[in-house]
């Protein structure tokens, strides 16, 4: 294909625009002609011969190989229309040619079209030269193939090359290259050849090469070629056995020649896919437990929630329904829709806890227009395409797409990242104790910073976002919340009391309630209930077992704890199991349970 000899003439049409400037010819307007490469037109589309411009020299060898083929010389400076046939091999006149990569037009010198042909090379554009891996380990191994066979000797920081009559020293020239008639390539970098005898294993890989670079023992010279995708995989898998973070910022700090070469390929984020690795881990490294992943998640939420209020008034947000608190509720066709940070995140809690949804699963990170159907019959896909199916309910969708598109490049920007985070997670945090202080419950706290009631407890609790919490509300947190239980452990010890003493419960409630504040009479059922549980406990020595029976009383099973209950029948809530044990309701999901 390559040297365009011969080309065609059309015309721009609204039918023709999108592929020819897919094969990058420079569209002027609809309706002007423009030239076409003989090997893009069709078989009975004319053609005529392509010449190219180039100029008469001072030089009596150049101006005769023209003039023996035909051309009239005038004089110096004049230019004149050549065949690329009759070019010279060193000619720099800009040709044109397809790409035997990507089939696009591309101009470069006559020059390097001829070196590619005469080395039987593909003719291949900037974008597609740059993206070709060149194989350095075949090039390495052959280098030291011929070393192991004595075509070459290295003594004494000299390199000689065997000749019929012995081994001959090649000394290196200005540029340290030394003169070796093995390749196309004749001259060699000596760095790279005194590096050849110290390759340990006859067979060079990526992985022996990738140690070699973490030793800092690689030559100290330009290697082409060394950075393939192969190769940069082979040096992050083994950052990674070292026990080192591949967070971008340790990887720029540290290996930032590592770092640039994958960048070359592809983004970071799509690279640590490609090694199978989790991007989320690998970004957020101090986001250790399961709980600091979720609370990353609710940062991102919040982000989406607030940007999807701004371009809708058609979804409720953390909804409650029964025992879920459902993200994204429609008001109109009444979908579920669950958000989740990256498409490589588990579903398993969906799985059961949705079963009666119209359910979507949506994720920030990853492919645009990804979508899929899982087995349980849930559509996942990207935010994207998600808006794209809720168009009708969202005002101004390409505003949207634009923000949720510069929220997604902040999260894959470590630098930036980093510091929205810890702001987001400093004042989420300064606010959760803030508001404990004034008294609100963990629910109450949950429902006014749009979090679970069980990620307010982590946070008070110390047990999540350590970094971000200020140790004098902390500690002011702990003293309260020890007061508290006294307070508390003083008031159900009375309970206690009084129901040994023969009062009823509604009687205690009032009691208690001038003496304590206010506690509801179903609080001090369970107290009670749970300090008899106890005393049984203690007689028995060993914990009651729970049994679980349909309507007819037909024995489902026996447990030990009614979290075990839970999993084994597929509910979704111990609690109720709980509820369900101390007959504050009858059954559950159509399930009796009691004691053994």
């Amino acid at each position: 294909m390559a040297l365009v000899s011969h080309y065609g003439v059309m015309k721009w049409t609204q039918s023709n625009k999108e592929y020819y400037e897919s094969l990058n010819y420079k569209y002027t307007n609809l309706g002007d002609s423009f030239e076409v490469a003989a090997q893009h037109l069709s078989i009975d589309q004319p053609r005529y011969p392509k010449y190219y411009t180039t100029t008469w020299i001072g030089k009596k060898q150049y101006n005769d190989h023209y003039k023996e083929r035909g051309y009239t010389f005038t004089k110096t400076n004049d230019k004149f229309l050549v065949s690329p046939s009759d070019l010279l091999p060193n000619s720099k006149v800009e040709i044109l040619c397809i790409c035997d990569s990507c089939n696009t037009v591309f101009e470069c010198g006559y020059y390097l079209h001829y070196q590619r042909k005469t080395s039987n090379k593909p003719d291949t554009c900037d974008n597609c030269t740059h993206s070709q891996e060149v194989n350095f380990i075949k090039y390495l191994n052959k280098l030291k193939k011929a070393y192991l066979e004595g075509i070459f000797e290295i003594k004494d920081d000299t390199v000689s090359v065997k000749t019929e009559t012995g081994y001959v020293e090649m000394p290196p020239n200005s540029k340290n290259q030394v003169y070796l008639p093995l390749f196309n390539k004749s001259r060699i970098s000596k760095e790279i050849l005194l590096f050849i005898p110290e390759l340990e294993n006859s067979l060079v890989t990526e992985v022996v090469l990738a140690i070699y670079w973490y030793e800092n023992k690689l030559p100290n010279v330009k290697l082409n070629g060394f950075w393939t995708k192969s190769q940069c995989k082979a040096c992050l898998l083994l950052v990674k056995s070292k026990g080192e973070s591949l967070s971008p910022l340790n990887l720029r700090r540290k290996y930032n020649n590592l770092y640039t070469a994958i960048t070359k390929h592809m983004s970071y984020y799509n690279f640590l896919l490609y090694c199978g690795e989790d991007p989320i881990e690998c970004y957020f490294g101090k986001l250790e437990t399961n709980g600091d992943r979720r609370l990353l998640g609710i940062f991102v939420e919040h982000k989406i929630r607030n940007l999807i209020r701004d371009h809708s008034d058609y979804f409720e947000f953390q909804k409650k329904d029964q025992n879920n608190r459902l993200d994204i509720l429609n008001k109109i066709d009444k979908s579920v829709t669950e958000f989740k940070l990256s498409i490589h995140m588990r579903l398993n809690k969906e799985k059961r806890k949705y079963t009666k949804y119209n359910l979507s699963i949506v994720f920030l990170l990853g492919e645009e227009e990804f979508l899929k159907i899982t087995k349980e019959g849930f559509e996942v896909m990207s935010i994207f395409r998600w808006i794209n199916l809720n168009e009708k309910y969202i005002k101004n969708k390409n505003l949207l797409v634009k923000k949720i598109r510069e929220l997604k490049n902040l999260l894959l920007d470590p630098l930036v990242s980093t510091k929205e985070i810890r702001n987001y997670y400093t004042d989420l945090c300064k606010k959760t104790f803030e508001l404990s202080k004034k008294g609100l419950s963990q629910d109450s706290i949950a429902e006014e910073l749009d979090l679970s009631r069980r990620q307010i407890g982590r946070i008070l609790n110390g047990e999540t976002l350590i970094p971000y919490i200020d140790t004098d509300l902390s500690l002011e947190y702990k003293n309260m919340k020890m007061e508290d239980e006294d307070l508390r452990s003083e008031r159900n010890k009375r309970i206690i009391e009084l129901s040994n003493s023969g009062m009823k419960a509604v009687d205690i409630q009032k009691h208690i309630s001038n003496i304590y504040g206010l506690i509801s009479k179903n609080r001090i059922e369970q107290i009670i209930h749970k300090s008899k549980s106890k005393s049984n406990i203690g007689e028995g020595n060993k914990r009651r077992e729970i049994v679980a029976t349909d309507m007819e009383g037909n024995v489902l099973g026996v447990f030990s704890t009614s979290t075990e209950a839970a999993r084994e029948l597929n509910l979704l809530s111990y609690r109720n199991i709980c509820s369900a044990l101390r007959n504050e309701i009858p059954h559950y999901n159509k399930i009796k349970f009691r004691y053994a």
